[in-house]
């Protein structure tokens, strides 16, 4: 059995020895290169939101001296960030140089204890533009295929910022589009109010749009979806002529084709079950001013068609085609003796 004073003298060796490797882990120095990357950020009191670099970024080699430990730190730092170096607002073409000293005096690398030795490239030619912000409309596209009610959007307006020489390019009264992706409409409920999220876009020249920043970049376009439009087939359409109530008398209208066969229609689907059902009748509609009478026009093509209910409210209905041209005879009224 070891005695207690010889474990105790054990671990108090092992101890010495770890602090002793530690101390001298720490205040040995060495010196090691690696990639890292430098990011130029205009400086927060000149108003970066303003401002555009070209290029925003490059890749550097990267010297660090230091403790092993420290080294090893400033390795993973540089593997998993961007350097941020400072530079002013000043528009137009600048050269930044001592990016050693730069980097150098950043607090991340202070705090690591390091110190940077040398940086390649030491120096980078930057373009630095102004931007200019200016109010834009917001106007909501939603999908061609989509048929939506109540249309609205927020906020109305934006601001963009437009590089200073881009200027000459930019609209009076600048518009920027609310794009609904067809995506976002297939899970909707039809017939209830929605509000989706569209990404913005400054409309006219692209090389402009492609330049310009946009603050907020998305917004909420709200509407209420209305339901696909249905097909079918009216087997007879009756055609009605209406003109101004002071004309009525003057002439007598007779209608070549009073009833027009097999007319494909479309509308939402309620109109649908109800002229199915016989609820609703379907008509085209010719209208005749006092010249088409007075010329005895032969023809006109109707101006729309209606789905009529027993109370004579109508409801437009489509019709998937051209609409109709009626055929006409058209006589003065004969006269009292």
């Amino acid at each position: 059995m070891i005695p207690w004073r010889r474990i105790l003298t054990i671990s108090i060796v092992s101890i010495v020895t770890l602090l002793i490797w530690l101390v001298a882990e720490s205040r040995t120095r060495s010196s090691e290169t690696f990639p890292g990357r430098v990011e130029f950020v205009v400086a927060a009191g000149d108003g970066s939101a303003n401002f555009s670099v070209t290029p925003s970024a490059i890749p550097v080699t990267v010297q660090v001296a230091g403790p092993a430990s420290s080294i090893r730190n400033a390795r993973e730092l540089l593997r998993r960030e961007s350097l941020p170096v400072e530079i002013p607002a000043e528009h137009g073409p600048r050269e930044v140089t001592g990016l050693t000293a730069a980097i150098n005096a950043l607090p991340a690398i202070r705090e690591l204890g390091v110190s940077v030795t040398t940086v390649d490239p030491e120096y980078q030619v930057l373009n630095i533009e102004e931007r200019v912000p200016h109010t834009a409309t917001v106007r909501p596209v939603m999908p061609a295929e989509s048929r939506v009610e109540d249309l609205s959007v927020d906020p109305k307006n934006v601001t963009i910022y437009v590089l200073r020489p881009d200027l000459r390019s930019l609209p009076e009264a600048p518009v920027v589009e609310a794009v609904v992706d067809p995506d976002d409409l297939t899970s909707l409920e039809p017939g209830k109010v929605h509000s989706v999220n569209a990404t913005l876009r400054l409309t006219g020249d692209s090389a402009l749009s492609t330049s310009a920043s946009i603050d907020p970049p998305s917004a909420q376009v709200h509407f209420k979806l209305l339901g696909a439009l249905r097909q079918m087939t009216v087997d007879s359409v009756r055609v009605v002529v209406v003109t101004a109530p002071e004309d009525v008398g003057d002439f007598v209208v007779t209608v070549g084709n009073p009833r027009l066969q097999d007319v494909q229609i479309e509308a939402v689907p309620e109109t649908i079950d109800l002229i199915e059902s016989g609820e609703r009748f379907v008509f085209a509609v010719v209208y005749l001013t006092r010249d088409d009478m007075e010329k005895r026009i032969e023809s006109k093509q109707a101006a729309t068609l209606l789905a009529v209910k027993g109370d004579s409210t109508g409801q437009p209905v489509q019709i998937v085609g051209p609409l109709p041209t009626i055929d006409l005879t058209i006589e003065p009224a004969p006269r009292d003796e």
